[in-house]
């Protein structure tokens, strides 16, 4: 799941807890969710005894614990609720629109986006995730524009390099996804960049095995999608490749790739099936699924 952003509750409430044991601390604790549900509702709980700030500030770390329990409509109620008591609260915003994201109301999303960035312009993370969700709509241009604004305020940022190159990929500009997806390796390592790298690289004319080979072995553990690396690479067969994904998101991966493997043998008609197999099986905003789907137009 998408990581959304935590308040640092505990250093601006620690100064109004009581010496004995308090609520503040629990509801910070975004690595214990029931915890920081119970503690976050004790102090929504207490209504006007409790200042402005620390009721919004609570209500907005509820929302971040329900979302990373997947109950977004909860989540949602609660950014409703920090933002009743805070307009301007930029990241409240952000998280809302990342809620509103996971259950496919990108339009809502983008809105939310949209008004985290005009109370803080520099604000990249909502750049990025404003463009994702553009890519969810297949608006691939304007998603490419969104990264593009993100990388100017966050010129370091890995993971929008590489969601650039993934749309590029998509709209069939290979040249400029091997640029951003080089780019986001020189600053993390990661296996679908490798993996979608040598796909651009081989579209653009000049796949390079021996590339493919070094960027596998400066991965940290042979985890998924080690095995489509090594499918790429020949160690491996379409069967046995699915037999090593293990959940149904990493078979639809699976399938993807296994497609690319296909194509790259000349051979159609099973591309054709595999890359189907993958968009029947995959989430639709997955990015294997979306490129699947512009591999079959493009077919």
């Amino acid at each position: 799941m998408r990581s959304a952003s935590t308040a640092l509750l505990m250093m601006l409430l620690l100064s109004c807890a009581p010496a004995k044991a308090s609520p503040y601390e629990g509801c910070s604790d975004s690595a214990n969710t029931e915890r920081q549900i119970r503690a976050c509702s004790e102090i929504v709980n207490r209504g006007d005894q409790e200042t402005l700030r620390n009721r919004t500030y609570a209500y907005y770390n509820r929302g971040l614990a329900y979302y990373n329990k997947g109950q977004f409509d909860r989540a949602i109620a609660d950014y409703d609720r920090s933002l009743t008591l805070n307009p301007t609260y930029a990241i409240a915003y952000n998280n809302r629109g990342l809620a509103f994201d996971s259950i496919g109301k990108y339009d809502r999303a983008i809105a939310d986006y949209t008004r985290s960035i005009q109370l803080n312009p520099r604000y990249a993370i909502a750049y990025y995730n404003r463009a994702n969700a553009f890519g969810r709509k297949q608006r691939y241009s304007r998603a490419i524009a969104e990264y593009g604004q993100a990388l100017k305020r966050a010129p370091r940022y890995a993971k929008a390099y590489s969601r650039r190159g993934y749309t590029h990929y998509m709209t069939g500009n290979y040249k400029a996804a091997v640029a951003d997806l080089q780019k986001r390796l020189e600053l993390e390592v990661s296996g679908r960049a490798i993996l979608f790298r040598y796909l651009a690289r081989w579209r653009a004319g000049a796949a390079d095995g021996d590339e493919l080979k070094a960027d596998a072995a400066r991965l940290a553990d042979q985890q998924w999608p080690y095995a489509a690396i090594e499918l790429l690479l020949g160690r491996r067969t379409p069967e046995a490749t699915l037999a090593a994904a293990r959940s149904p998101v990493e078979q639809c991966q699976a399938s993807f790739y296994i497609g690319q493997w296909y194509l790259l043998r000349q051979r159609q008609i099973s591309a054709v099936k595999a890359l189907k197999a993958a968009v029947a099986a995959c989430p639709g905003n997955l990015t294997e699924s979306r490129a699947a789907r512009a591999e079959l137009k493009r077919l």
